[in-house]
């Protein structure tokens, strides 16, 4: 069972709406996901785990080797015959394939190595909130571990996948809540650029910059009207986490980290949270005319960066209480 609060994934791109309810609903409700994929920890028939492999011979070579007209060539080949096939990925979680969208490929090697190296410590005691889930690598790789999950991703092309993956979950698993909904500064409406399918990682808050964007408007969310005791009454689990001060939030939303941490100054200035991931690319915000430094904003709110980034300007920074 995954639960769901948003986009429906069976909509078009271009459409959006949100729920007024945490809705249960089984896999095959959401997304229509053979029971073989479900299971696939379990057991795979023959063929879609030869299919599973050859996706993985694919990938291997795709993710390994230099970029050239026909490496990108054999991706296309490769997401016509074998997109929707899941695989296990080198951190963990099992995903579906697909090949078309370069982020699948970095979700599914080692493109995600520094943010996944700040959660590898999460526990059972842990919530993990995931802001900009995109197709749910942190999302799966959390719910394996925490005793609960909230993903946030208003894409609707890749929360369908995101629901997609947390289909494949192991029984043991917590169940994530999954919502169509983008953390910012204000609770509201905003547009939200979804980028081509070939990069599915440079979707953002904003309008379209190129012709192959697409533009939805998606709901809004303040962090602290989400996560506050009022709010959690119903999800004993996160709320415990909240009380505890044992959450921890990844934050990737494409230059409007500073939005995101704006809108969750109450659960810092309270120190709910023992970690915050960012990943942080200063060039990129200053092209959206986002200036503010989160660095900043996060030691006056008492957090202290754990990274030092030397020269680079795009990196996974890591947060913690300033003792």
């Amino acid at each position: 069972m995954v639960r769901i609060i948003g986009s429906s994934p069976r909509l078009d791109p271009s459409q959006c709406f949100l729920h007024t309810a945490i809705t249960e609903t089984s896999a095959t409700g959401t997304t229509p996901i053979p029971p073989a994929e479900c299971s696939h920890h379990l057991a795979l028939s023959p063929t879609r785990m030869l299919r599973s492999k050859l996706a993985t011979l694919a990938l291997d070579y795709l993710s390994s080797t230099p970029s050239h007209r026909g490496k990108y060539r054999l991706a296309q080949a490769a997401s016509k015959l074998l997109d929707g096939v899941p695989i296990k990925s080198t951190y963990g979680p099992w995903l579906h394939t697909r090949f078309s969208d370069s982020t699948f490929w970095l979700a599914a090697r080692f493109g995600n190595d520094e943010v996944m190296h700040h959660i590898n410590d999460l526990s059972s005691q842990d919530g993990f909130i995931d802001v900009g889930a995109n197709i749910g690598l942190t999302t799966c790789f959390a719910a394996e571990r925490c005793s609960a999950v909230l993903s946030l991703e208003p894409s609707p092309r890749e929360l369908a996948e995101l629901l997609r993956n947390c289909a494949l979950l192991s029984p043991t698993a917590c169940r994530p809540v999954c919502a169509g909904i983008a953390a910012s500064q204000e609770t509201g409406f905003a547009s939200f650029r979804i980028n081509d399918a070939e990069h599915s990682g440079g979707n953002s808050l904003g309008c379209p910059t190129t012709s192959s964007d697409t533009q939805v408007t998606v709901p809004t969310l303040r962090l602290d009207d989400m996560v506050n005791p009022n709010t959690l009454a119903g999800w004993a689990a996160m709320h415990a986490a909240w009380r505890n001060s044992s959450l921890v939030i990844k934050i990737d939303v494409e230059g409007f980290e500073s939005g995101v941490v704006k809108g969750m100054s109450q659960l810092l200035l309270e120190k709910r949270c023992r970690k915050v991931i960012v990943e942080l690319n200063q060039s990129r915000a200053s092209k959206l005319n986002n200036e503010d430094n989160v660095d900043l904003i996060m030691r006056k709110l008492g957090y202290a960066p754990r990274v030092d980034p030397g020269m680079r300007e795009h990196y996974d920074q890591c947060y913690t209480p300033a003792t």
